[in-house]
């Protein structure tokens, strides 16, 4: 998931169309079973390693798409990655190793990258896995009629040459710092995709640890384990994805022993998670996955002086965020960037909550109350504008308040909406926003989200995650010098100067990063906990027998 959007950022309107407000369209329906017996109060220490049972995971909404090449919301990926594999894969230390591939080489100059793939391997309608698969897999992603946000991570290729259906060689028209990296995408079967009775947004064939077996939307998506995996077959029967708006419902059920694995707020955490009960029961896991963001629509002339940006950044009081919503398990960003990728020498200072600096450069740019109401105006204008979110993170809609308060006290009136994913991703096709309060994840090639080039626009087919209209010539400079840059340290160095041009350009108000805190059942062993995620090896994760619920599952 390295420089990947992780939550809530656009897909593209074949994927709005394609799934609707309901998504699947399969109209199986499944329940699991009561699990026998009361909720553990102590995790008996049980080392045998065994087949078997159900593992129920809390996503507070429902997937959009399994389809790898155009799904880009945070529960779409989460699930995606349970049923296809990559070329290569993050182990838990975040170095790629092999996965479709047996073995691979980099060339020295950057320009090719040789796969040489695992043989034997085989989709999960029993079809063989080859070399046609990864082919099919770039030519759908580069082909425009796709609209996938990944044509543009591919877009520096030249060819790709098969030697025989094991072996292809990938060559670069220039040299590329993600040579390697950008292989870690799901590979999609050709066969599969070809076939026009078979929904590849719906309905998933991949060669993954787990086989899809049915989406109920708004409840559950069920997968079971694949018997032919090429790693082995996973220790674990099933994985339920259950879907869940209301944190408070979802808490009590992990408590009762309805769910085991669950996100949790901060407040949570806190309050009722932290007695000897609950930690007997449950492993918290804390990491930084991301940061949320106020993007401001750089189109809008409220927002095209870097001046007013940088005055609502200091305008926002994101301390008492991190405080009042997170109990201090967060922190205000400077970067657009989370660990923990990258190590940076030379430190940033985010800008500080400052009321009288920020009236200095509001007025500046003409902005001043002139009519006594409390509200910034300039040429008979109010400083209004709405912004808008997805509807469901709680912590998210806590912060608004505050951001919105915070505003008005300096002159500023902010509206943030919570709607629903749908109508939030529409709105970002069509350009009907100001603001948008979301979270992103980016690592060491920010192109897609900042350079020009990337600017998303629906009428000529441009797919990128320039979604505010971001132009700096010197940051485009930047960018395209960090993907072809492959000494490490010139290629932090370009790095960190794009921050500070960031930074001083304020396109967005980076609000805060907060810890993930997820809870895990102490029933489940063979978790290997890494710095961004667990979900590595899930094919190694298992149950001991004396700790299972669920007997087998008829479907």
């Amino acid at each position: 998931m390295r420089g990947k959007l992780l939550f809530l950022l656009p897909l593209f309107v074949f994927f709005l169309i394609g799934c609707g407000e309901n998504g699947s369209g399969v109209t199986k329906t499944f329940k699991l079973p009561v699990p026998s017996g009361t909720p553990e109060t102590i995790v008996e220490d049980v080392e045998s390693v065994d087949y078997g049972d159900t593992i129920v995971y809390h996503l507070d909404s429902d997937a959009l798409s399994l389809n790898p090449l155009l799904c880009d919301d945070i529960y779409s990926r989460e699930i995606v990655r349970w049923i296809f594999n990559g070329l290569v894969t993050p182990d838990e230390h975040l170095k790629l190793k092999p996965d479709l591939a047996e073995t691979f080489e980099v060339a020295a100059d950057g320009k090719s990258a040789t796969f040489h793939l695992r043989k034997g391997v085989k989709w999960h309608d029993g079809e063989e896995f080859t070399a046609e698969d990864v082919v099919f897999t770039y030519q759908t992603i580069i082909d425009p009629g796709t609209r996938s946000r990944l044509r543009f991570d591919f877009s520096m290729i030249d060819t790709i040459e098969t030697a025989d259906k094991y072996t292809l060689t990938v060559k670069y028209s220039k040299p590329y710092a993600d040579a390697l990296n950008i292989w870690a995408n799901c590979i999609v079967s050709r066969h599969a995709f070809e076939n026009k009775g078979l929904d590849p947004n719906l309905q998933p064939v991949g060669t993954g640890p787990y086989r899809f077996v049915e989406w109920l939307p708004h409840d559950h998506l069920l997968l079971e384990a694949n018997k032919d995996y090429f790693r082995g077959r996973p220790f674990v029967d099933h994985y339920m994805f259950k879907y869940m708006a209301d944190f408070t419902q979802a808490f009590q059920m992990l408590k009762r022993g309805e769910l085991d694995l669950m996100f949790l707020t901060a407040d949570q955490y806190l309050k009722q998670a932290s007695d000897r009960e609950f930690m007997n029961r449950f492993t918290i896991y804390l990491y930084n996955s991301y940061y949320t963001i106020v993007s401001y629509n750089l189109r809008n002339p409220l927002f095209q002086s870097s001046k007013v940006r940088k005055a609502l950044t200091m305008a926002m009081d994101r301390q008492s965020i991190v405080d009042e919503v997170f109990k201090g398990y967060a922190y205000v960003p400077a970067r657009p960037f989370v660990p923990p990728y990258l190590k940076f020498e030379k430190k940033l200072d985010s800008w500080p909550y400052s009321p009288s600096t920020a009236k200095i450069l509001f007025e500046s740019e003409g902005w001043r109350d002139t009519d006594g109401d409390g509200i910034l105006d300039k040429n008979g204008q109010k400083f209004e504008f709405d912004m808008i979110a997805v509807h469901g993170n709680k912590n998210r809609e806590l912060a608004s308040q505050i951001i919105e308060k915070s505003l008005k006290d300096n002159g500023v009136l902010a509206h943030i909406h919570f709607i629903e994913l749908g109508e939030f991703m529409r709105s970002l096709y069509i350009g009907q926003f100001s603001g948008l309060l979301v979270g992103l994840m980016l690592s060491d090639d920010p192109y897609q989200y900042f350079h020009s080039s990337q600017i998303f626009d629906l009428k000529t087919g441009n797919t990128g995650l320039n979604l505010i209209a971001y132009h700096n010539p010197e940051v485009d400079e930047l960018l395209d010098r960090i993907r072809t840059e492959l000494d490490p340290a010139a290629r932090m160095n370009l790095l960190q100067r794009f921050h500070e041009i960031i930074q001083e350009d304020q396109p967005g108000t980076f609000l805060y990063s907060d810890m993930t805190i997820l809870a895990v059942s102490k029933r489940i062993r063979g978790i290997k906990s890494a710095p961004d995620w667990i979900f590595h090896d899930l094919e190694s994760w298992y149950v001991p027998k004396k700790l299972q619920k669920y007997g087998e599952i008829t479907h």
